[in-house]
Order: structure tokens, then C-alpha cells, then sequence
């Protein structure tokens, strides 16, 4: 195994670059790089130098597929409680795949709460692991129900620069869905774009839904009942068809990122192959042989 070529290399105090001795990999002056990271060590050993991954905080949502433009994500109007005690509206995105609640920067600002340091900053990706930001603070907030005065709830949430983006990402007309409710609804001005400044987990959706559910057929929103209202989301047949986002993401495409990863794979196999007697040739063509600075 790599690690172990590794290993023995370092206590042969061979350079893990060349694989010569008398020096170490800062001091090689060797041209030679990785042939599968193009860094500075020895592609024999490459596997060794991969450092693993940290773990993430990730917003986890739906896969990826095409779906109608007017696709409709469930929002609420919410009282929020500022640092006085005093209700203010906020419009919030309840997202039931999102591990965390995310408050807006502004918006902490605008209640005046005290924010808590995270000990160690939480970085936020998307679907495909792309980083996205790094929630350093921590809040902890109350709001309340717009339709149910009595009902308060109470959540900690990160905070980041900015909560997605307008939802619904354009107007739809509600006129032809007649299975939807019209009163007690969580957002009445559902149907037209608008921010967000709160992101409600997972955890949140399943603690404020309730049993009640309007639907039509699968090209229609949805109205789920819940603490907050009725909330409505789903499918819409208008508008062309799109590539879905996930929130919180800029719009790289997985594609890109398997394409990359099967690359490395491949180049990764390919030097795995190799016979002990091939790595040893290896050796001995990287002690015998010399680049010089003009290329020969």
C-alpha cells in the first residue's frame, strides 16, 4: 500500500519526491511532480498524501432533476421576537432536507440579538459539496405564528450573509388552483417573488406540520397544514423546464464534479496497477536519471 511505501521511504530518509537520498522533498530539485495531483511527491505514493475530507455542515435537499419553472418552495410570514420582546414580520423558507435554521446577517442586526461564537466555524455546502459559506455565529430566536398568536417556537439558528435568493423564482397564478385553501394561509403573497431571511431545518418542519393535506394531481401545489398555516408547495405546470437548485448554491453542476472525480480515479487506478517490480524500475529511473534546468 501506498501509506506503507510511504513509510518506509521516510525512515530510508529518502526524498518522497525522487525517492533519492541525501535530501528531503522541500530541498528536491527534481522536475518531476505527481502524475495524478501534480504535486510535489512520488506518484507511487500518492494515495498516501490525500488528506480526508472534513466533515461539513450541509444543506442536504431534493436530487437534482428538471422541474417547471414556477416550481413553488413552502414560505411563512412569522413575528419574530427582537431583543425587546417586540414581534417583527419576517417571511421564512421551510426547508424539510436543511440539517440547520439560517438567519440572515441583516436580519440578526435588525432584532439586536446577541450572537454566540461558534468554537469551530461550520462551513455550509450544497448537494454536490461545494462550499458555499462558513456560519461563524449562533443565535437563539422565538416567533410565533401569524394565524395562531398562542403558538410560539423556539430554535437556534446560524448565521450566515444571506438566505437564498427571491421564492418563487418567478409569479405564478393561483386563480386556476382551486384545491388550495384561500384563508389561513402561512404566506398569503405565496405565489409572488419575494426574499427570504430565515431557513427552517428539518427538525422545525416535522415539529409545526399537522395532518391536513389539499392536493389535485402531481403538476399541482400542494397545501399542507401546519402550525404556521397552510403551507403550499410543489409542482406548477407554468413555465419552461430547468435544471433544479438547490438552496443556498451558485448553479455548477454536478456533471462537472463526477467528471473531475472519474479523471482522478482513473490516473489513480492506473498507478495502483503497477508490479513491485515496476515500482522498483520506477525507483531506479528516478535515482539514475537527472533534469536539467533547460528541460534535458
Amino acid at each position: 500500500p501506498e501509506k506503507d511505501r510511504k513509510t518506509l521511504a521516510e525512515k530510508s530518509k529518502l526524498c518522497t519526491n525522487c525517492l533519492r537520498p541525501g535530501h528531503y522533498w522541500k530541498k528536491c530539485t527534481s522536475q518531476g511532480l505527481c502524475r495524478v495531483c501534480k504535486q510535489k511527491h512520488h506518484s507511487t505514493l500518492h494515495a498516501a498524501f490525500i488528506k480526508p475530507d472534513k466533515p461539513t455542515t450541509t444543506v442536504n435537499l431534493t436530487k437534482c432533476e428538471s422541474h417547471p419553472q414556477g416550481i413553488i418552495k413552502p414560505t411563512a410570514i412569522v413575528q419574530v421576537f427582537n431583543a425587546n420582546g417586540e414581534g417583527i414580520p419576517c417571511r421564512v423558507l421551510i426547508d424539510n432536507c436543511a440539517d440547520d435554521s439560517f438567519i440572515s446577517d441583516a436580519l440578526v442586526k435588525k432584532l439586536g440579538l446577541a450572537r454566540e461564537k461558534l468554537n469551530d466555524p461550520q462551513p455550509v455546502s450544497a448537494l454536490e459539496g461545494k462550499l458555499i459559506t462558513t456560519a461563524n455565529e449562533v443565535v437563539q430566536l422565538d416567533l410565533m405564528s401569524i394565524n395562531q398568536p398562542l403558538s410560539q417556537i423556539k430554535l437556534t439558528a446560524l448565521v450566515i450573509r444571506k438566505v437564498g435568493g427571491l421564492y418563487p423564482k418567478k409569479r405564478v397564478d393561483p386563480a386556476k388552483w382551486n384545491h388550495l385553501p384561500k384563508q389561513g394561509l402561512a404566506d398569503p403573497n405565496y405565489y409572488l417573488p419575494d426574499k427570504v431571511d430565515m431557513l427552517l431545518s428539518t427538525a422545525i418542519h416535522y415539529k409545526i406540520i399537522r395532518p391536513g393535506l389539499k392536493r389535485a394531481d402531481d403538476n399541482y401545489p400542494v397545501a399542507q397544514e401546519s402550525l404556521l398555516g397552510w403551507l403550499i408547495g410543489g409542482g406548477s405546470t407554468e413555465g419552461k423546464l430547468i435544471s433544479s437548485l438547490c438552496n443556498l448554491t451558485d448553479s455548477a453542476t454536478l456533471e462537472t464534479q463526477l467528471q473531475r472525480f472519474w479523471k482522478i480515479e482513473e490516473c489513480s487506478d492506473e498507478i495502483s496497477k503497477l508490479t513491485p517490480n515496476e515500482i522498483k524500475c520506477e525507483a531506479i529511473y528516478s535515482e539514475t536519471t537527472t533534469t536539467l534546468p533547460d528541460g534535458t
